[in-house]
């Protein structure tokens, strides 16, 4: 978040905004310290002061201390950050993932009784760097994330029903940056889409993370799909904004519409336009970046007219960039610490030949893990169906 950004917050809690403070304040002190040249206009005491001058001033604000900043900066440091993977679960035929895994193993192994029907497990080893990521068919495929602590446990069942493992990692990379297991293509921080993507960028790649981080930092939404505790000690974060299209809505929606007499799935742009102007500006220039990863690593990747003209251009639009070559049609950003992306299937990502794609760039904030996500709905596929 940036200053300007700080001044607006809309809440006259003294608690909110003493909170939007501090976090500005770390994201703006912890981005200089990474930069190659930091500026001593930045050191955490001058900060501090700046904002308990010209934004903690109201009547009942308390002010910001820097021994309180240090303290939490230290504690983070002191924290084991522990080496998540993203895993994809190759199956040999559909079927109903909730009914078929036991509650008291979907949570921990991330295998149930599904396990006979899974041929393939394709690990995706994240470390501490960031990565950016596609797989299609994940409203088909298992898949989640876990500390490899987690996963270690699940050797024995992988070799007792014959499950293929395969794990993905910088190594496997080499020097195009790009790694690939039949269809789950990854990308790291030296592959030319990262370097191209980062050029495009205001500030690139590493104030868009850090500005993020802290708008992520400023919400409260959760998500309850990481609702489980990876350590008893520390407390779980789960924070999400979202945006792009939703379910059909009834005619008085403000994004009510129809195509040939038909309803369409409604948008909701509220989480995206909350941003500042340079956070969405560069969201969109990542999202721009992950058309160009798919279309780079799939054949005929979200190539329908109808679909762009009708639908991804209304979206643009509504997030004010109508010109950006984006097709993505739902975007979710979830931040999440001391928590577990449990086993699941996306159900409302399209199926249909060409949009069955996500792609996920996933980075680390001190302990604190973000994740974008870029895809489809099938909504929007059924409802042009019926239009067209």
């Amino acid at each position: 978040m940036s200053e300007e950004a700080v001044q607006k917050a809309p809440t006259d809690d003294p608690r909110v905004r003493l909170h939007h403070a501090a976090v500005s304040v770390l994201a703006i002190y912890v981005r200089n310290k990474n930069s190659k040249r930091p500026s001593p206009k930045y050191k955490l005491p001058k900060l501090v002061a700046t904002y308990n001058r010209e934004y903690l001033r109201r009547p009942h604000d308390k002010e910001l201390k820097v021994e309180t900043l240090r303290d939490y900066l230290k504690k983070m440091s002191k924290q084991q950050r522990l080496q998540y993977l993203y895993f994809h679960q190759m199956k040999t035929k559909r079927h109903g993932l909730q009914m078929q895994i036991p509650s008291h193993q979907k949570n921990r192994d991330q295998f149930g009784e599904d396990a006979s029907k899974i041929r393939k497990q394709i690990e995706i080893h994240q470390c501490t760097e960031p990565i950016l990521y596609s797989c299609p068919k994940l409203h088909e495929r298992p898949h989640g994330s876990a500390p490899e602590m987690y996963l270690r446990r699940s050797r024995a069942t992988i070799e007792k029903h014959g499950i293929e493992n395969v794990a993905i990692s910088k190594s496997m990379a080499g020097d195009s940056g790009v790694a690939k297991e039949e269809d789950v293509v990854v990308a790291f921080d030296h592959s030319r889409i990262i370097i191209a993507i980062n050029m495009t960028m205001r500030g690139g790649l590493e104030q868009f993370r850090q500005s993020l981080f802290a708008y992520m930092m400023s919400r409260n939404k959760t998500d309850t799909v990481r609702n489980e505790k990876l350590s008893k000690g520390q407390p779980a974060t789960n924070i999400r904004a979202r945006f792009g299209y939703n379910q059909i809505q009834r005619p008085t929606h403000h994004s009510h519409w129809t195509l040939e007499g038909e309803r369409m799935p409604s948008y909701n742009v509220y989480d995206f336009l909350d941003m500042d102007e340079d956070l969405r500006y560069n969201i969109i220039k990542f999202a721009e970046g992950g058309q160009r990863f798919l279309c780079d690593n799939y054949r005929s990747a979200m190539r329908d007219l109808n679909r762009i003209s009708h639908c991804v251009k209304r979206l643009n639009e509504a997030m004010g960039f109508p010109q950006s070559t984006s097709r993505f049609e739902y975007f979710d950003v979830v931040l999440t610490r001391n928590a577990l992306l449990k086993k699941h299937m996306d159900y409302k990502n399209d199926y249909r030949h060409g949009y069955d794609h996500c792609v996920v760039y996933s980075f680390f904030c001190g302990t604190y893990r973000i994740a974008v996500i870029m895809t489809t709905r099938r909504d929007i596929g059924a409802a042009l169906d019926r239009a067209l």
